[in-house]
């Protein structure tokens, strides 16, 4: 019944203080009560890689991922409402932290960052600074698209949620989720195809 790993801490003990000499997880066992896949090296690495950048808080981007993961739990546990305010607040984040990776790039400083944040509006932002930078469609009124199908089912019913107290179906909540998380699989095409800015990549 023991966990497969364990996390360990070395702490040396110095004149009455407590330093952290190293940590890291230690194998206890393999025989887990269901068949896994052992990840690869290269998956290993970057799991690594990823923990590091957060341990660091070098991953601008964390935030957008814990919110769509509470996003997506509370989807499973049937706390619809919650999991719609997750997925769009993960959006949000998204795209603000994007902007002002944007920004940095191109040679702005960090004050001159946070007053055209403060400037921008959230739709005025989606509508006008990305298309200009990694292409492809933002228009929020066509819902063939990803943008516009995100704003149409997960946007707009987050309004609906938190201004009329709107108690949303479980077919509303499925397609809000997915249109938040497609948005996100959209932006990461985008820079995949941007040559000035494929390296914020290396945070998604």
């Amino acid at each position: 019944m023991l966990e497969p790993v364990s996390l360990y801490r070395l702490i040396k003990l110095s004149n009455n203080k407590f330093e952290e000499v190293s940590t890291g997880l230690l194998m206890l066992h393999m025989n887990l009560v269901y068949e896994k896949e052992l990840i690869s090296h290269e998956t290993n690495s970057k799991i690594i890689q990823f923990a590091h950048r957060i341990k660091n808080n070098e991953n601008p981007f964390v935030l957008t991922e814990e919110l769509m993961l509470n996003a997506k739990r509370s989807y499973i546990n049937g706390f619809y409402k919650e999991c719609i305010l997750h997925a769009q607040s993960s959006v949000e984040t998204l795209l603000r932290t994007l902007f002002s990776e944007f920004l940095k790039l191109e040679g702005h400083s960090v004050q001159e960052v946070e007053r055209i944040q403060s400037e921008t509006s959230f739709l005025t932002m989606v509508k006008r600074e990305f298309s200009k930078r990694i292409g492809g469609s933002w228009d929020i009124s066509n819902n063939r698209k990803e943008i516009g199908s995100w704003y149409k089912r997960c946007y707009e019913l987050r309004n609906k949620i938190i201004h009329a107290g709107y108690d949303p179906t479980h077919s509303e909540v499925d397609q809000g989720l997915y249109s938040a998380n497609n948005l996100r699989f959209f932006v990461i095409d985008r820079l995949k195809k941007s040559k000035k800015y494929s390296n914020i990549l290396l945070y998604l």
